[in-house]
């Protein structure tokens, strides 16, 4: 496994220099938040991410795989969310702070 990600500056350089890997799995636009954003990680953090798939790759398969490669590409925990999956209790927290990353 890499070096765990320290900074936001490097996951957004990791996640767009993988832009078309990420696409295979059906990802539409990818949001950063969490620790990431708010400046408050350490080495036992995560990385939270806000995923979009496309309708017709949306599927078991891809979200799994996407996960696997995403722990293996930034070295920590990676939380994939959908914001079909978003609790209504945070939910609107989670889109307030999110931060797209273009890929």
């Amino acid at each position: 496994m890499p070096a765990a990600v320290q900074n936001k500056h490097t996951l957004v350089s990791l996640l767009k220099a993988n832009s078309q890997k990420l696409r295979s799995y059906g990802v539409s636009k990818v949001s950063i938040f969490g620790s990431f954003i708010t400046g408050k990680l350490n080495a036992e953090s995560d990385v939270d991410l806000l995923v979009d798939f496309n309708p017709d790759q949306k599927s078991y398969d891809n979200f799994m795989d996407l996960s696997f490669f995403l722990e293996d590409l930034l070295g920590r925990k990676v939380e994939v969310v959908t914001p079909q999956s978003l609790s209504k209790y945070i939910g609107s927290h989670i889109l307030e702070q999110a931060e797209n990353v273009a890929i």
